[in-house]
């Protein structure tokens, strides 16, 4: 009995071999990968970085001509009073304004002819905490 079934199943195992060779000459094959492949890819990559470069440098270039008066004006602190509304202390060359702002309107409520001190705030944040333990670690 063990025989007939050892028998049947390297029937079944012949049979299935045979038909291998006939399926698989039916599947097309990919053509290989020749040089002129490869140099197209190179070529087409080589140009997307050179034009993330290009684009990256002209970007700098127009944001420093934009920036050029960057330097003058400076938000040297800001309170929220609401959502929309906002007080902000300004530095404009050798003078500070005191400027109201909401979402419609910019009004000015007070210039300073001496600079108002402004007293440094605790590190709370976590950056803060990265930053001094940073710079804890390079001395």
């Amino acid at each position: 009995m063990i025989r007939v079934i050892h028998n049947t199943a390297l029937i079944a195992v012949c049979s299935v071999l045979q038909t291998v060779p006939a399926v698989a000459a039916t599947v097309p094959r990919a053509a290989p990968v020749g040089a002129d492949d490869v140099l197209n890819m190179g070529t087409g990559l080589i140009l997307v970085i050179g034009a993330i470069l290009v684009t990256g440098w002209l970007y700098s270039r127009t944001r420093k001509m934009r920036g050029a008066s960057g330097d003058l004006i400076r938000i040297v602190a800001s309170q929220p009073l609401g959502t929309r509304e906002r007080v902000l202390l300004l530095q404009v060359a050798d003078k500070q304004l005191l400027v109201g702002m909401t979402s419609s309107q910019v009004q000015t409520l007070h210039v300073f002819d001496d600079p108002v001190a402004i007293a440094e705030v605790p590190a709370n944040g976590f950056a803060e905490r990265l930053r001094a333990a940073v710079k804890g670690q390079q001395k």
